[in-house]
């Protein structure tokens, strides 16, 4: 075989793993889409049914970790980036736009709602009684 022949048949080999790679993260995209429409997104009045789904979703994707910190070594950048991406597409952008400054992690983010609404909860609770 001569060079030339080697080089377009090895660049050919590329083009094909490239678009093999693009084309499989373009499909981890889509069923992620599709698996996150299936959860309603987290307003005032549906956070036990927000957090039952979101929970089951991020154990599914390996990311409840990042919340649990259960297994602090296992925990990674991009983990930690996907599972507040995940959160935040998971909120109502008003809820969003209302987190402090100061919130930036996962942990952060679901601590931050689960104090929220366990406050609502316990105080509209004590107004019945």
């Amino acid at each position: 075989m001569n060079s030339v022949y080697r080089q377009r048949r090895y660049c050919k080999s590329l083009r094909i793993l490239k678009n093999t790679k693009n084309s499989k993260q373009s499909n981890n995209k889509k069923r992620i889409q599709m698996e996150m429409q299936y959860i309603e997104k987290l307003n005032a009045l549906n956070y036990k049914y927000w957090t039952i789904m979101t929970r089951a979703y991020l154990e599914k994707e390996d990311l409840m970790d990042t919340i649990d910190r259960k297994d602090p070594a296992s925990n990674t950048i991009a983990k930690e980036r996907r599972a507040r991406f995940i959160l935040l597409c998971l909120i109502e952008p008003s809820f969003v736009r209302e987190l402090p400054d100061n919130v930036r992690s996962a942990r952060e983010i679901w601590t931050h709602f689960a104090f929220r609404y366990r406050r609502r909860r316990s105080a509209s609770c004590s107004h019945t009684s």
